[in-house]
């Protein structure tokens, strides 16, 4: 059926043949229309002229079997004419595939199919040694698209033939203005599926590098990047510790960086980079993270005043930042400022309990403060206080904070006002209402119910 295409093999022609099921087809180019000896004569240049010109025509009108035997020719005597280009191997290529789609007979496809693979597997480096005008941009994508379609088919391997993404790896790398977006997410895809998101993050880094300023591209790798840090938060960590190598002043990169460790309670190496951030001016986000390093960090007075300039800057507080001002005023000492943080955390949270169970601590601070070495009633009543928000915490908090704010109203119940001191108190009434702002409680100025222990 098709003996048109498989001529003798003659002395002058470097072609090879490849047995697939024992069909014989066309394999790879000459060498003798480079330059090498021969003892035939040379055609003439009406020869492949016309030649050319008759398989040309053919070729645009996909009739793959008329244009066989011509292209054949050109390739056996005069393959980079008329133009000294690697139009003739490209067409080649694409006859082969031309057949392959048009026959019925699966030995046959794979037969036209395995040349395809070799031409395009050996024509480049052909092309190369004889400095015949062609793209290697051109090849690498034919190479990969031809994989991507044909390479489940193809019975072996190919010493130049990879796989698809590998190829579009490698275009992209020649010409990176060139390549499309669909083929960059071929190439990103193809880690991710096989799980080498180390390869997939270096890629689109590279990606980044050379086609950043394309929106399309930068969505598809930002997507990615997501969907691969995700999955693995180290692999994240990884990426940007490198960014952050080769460009130690970029501060998004840094302070991502900083935010990454602090998840990963990598404490020791975000507190290394606080002093470099701070002088950086990062964002107002980063401020209240370093804040609360300090703060866990032991160092409340610094944490306090990097909470303001974060507020300063427009920070978004949320009600456990709020309280962490406050855990800093009361490391300081300074019970009074410190409750007023914990109310501004209320206000941002009206069911935020951790305020509560430290308003009552503030409370009870406050009594060991201003009883000296004997509790007196007034000391006794401001555990009412203390109970009363610790009571309210429970019917708040999670279990966790619940239960600790239960044992702790449980211990300070046993030191409030016994019926004895009450009945000493003219302006005490059991089940009335009192206010706490005397003596060195003047600032609680609170109000409470009375009840003896």
């Amino acid at each position: 059926m098709y003996a048109s295409l498989r001529p003798q093999r003659s002395l002058v022609s470097s072609f090879w043949w490849s047995s697939v099921a024992g069909l014989l087809v066309l394999a790879l180019a000459p060498l003798v229309a480079f330059g090498q000896t021969s003892d035939e004569e040379g055609p003439s240049d009406m020869d492949i002229r016309r030649t050319y010109s008759l398989y040309t025509e053919d070729y645009n009108n996909e009739d793959w079997e008329s244009a066989a035997p011509n292209l054949r020719w050109m390739l056996d005597n005069a393959p980079a004419e008329p133009f000294n280009d690697d139009r003739n191997y490209r067409r080649a290529v694409d006859l082969y595939v031309g057949l392959a789609e048009e026959t019925d007979d699966e030995t046959d496809r794979h037969a036209y199919l395995d040349s395809a693979a070799v031409m395009l597997s050996s024509a480049p480096n052909t092309l190369e040694e004889h400095d015949v005008e062609h793209s290697d941009y051109r090849w690498e994508m034919r190479r990969g698209r031809f994989l991507q379609q044909y390479g489940s088919e193809l019975d072996g391997s190919y010493e130049n033939l990879e796989t698809a993404p590998v190829h579009y790896e490698r275009a992209f790398e020649i010409d990176p203005e060139r390549m499309q977006t669909y083929y960059i997410n071929e190439v990103i895809e193809s880690y991710v599926d096989r799980g080498n998101q180390a390869d997939a993050v270096a890629f689109m880094g590279r990606v980044e590098e050379l086609r950043g300023d394309n929106e399309e591209i930068m969505e598809i790798v930002n997507r990615e990047r997501e969907r691969i840090f995700d999955r693995n938060p180290a692999a994240f960590t990884e990426y940007l510790e490198g960014v952050v190598e080769e460009e130690p002043d970029n501060l998004e990169a840094m302070s991502e960086l900083f935010s990454a460790y602090l998840e990963q309670r990598n404490y020791e190496k975000a507190n290394a980079m606080t002093e470099d951030l701070l002088t950086m001016d990062p964002p107002a986000s980063v401020y209240l993270d370093i804040a609360q390093l300090f703060l866990e960090d032991g160092d409340p007075q610094r944490a306090f005043d990097t909470f303001e300039e974060a507020e300063e800057k427009g920070a978004s507080f949320t009600a456990a930042d709020y309280h962490s001002m406050g855990e800093a005023q009361q490391q300081m000492g300074q019970l009074s400022k410190a409750r007023t943080y914990f109310r501004r955390a209320l206000d941002a949270d009206s069911e935020y309990a951790e305020a509560h169970v430290s308003i009552g601590d503030v409370y009870v601070e406050a009594v060991s403060e201003c009883s000296g070495a004997e509790m007196g009633r007034s000391d006794r009543a401001v555990y009412w206080l203390a109970v009363d928000h610790y009571e309210q915490a429970q019917q708040l908090g999670d279990a966790s904070v619940a239960n600790s704010a239960q044992s702790k109203a449980r211990t300070y119940r046993e030191y409030f006002p016994s019926t004895e001191d009450i009945f000493y108190r003219d302006d005490w009434n059991e089940g009335e209402s009192i206010q706490i702002n005397s003596g060195c409680y003047s600032w609680v100025n609170e109000s409470t119910t009375v009840r003896a222990r």
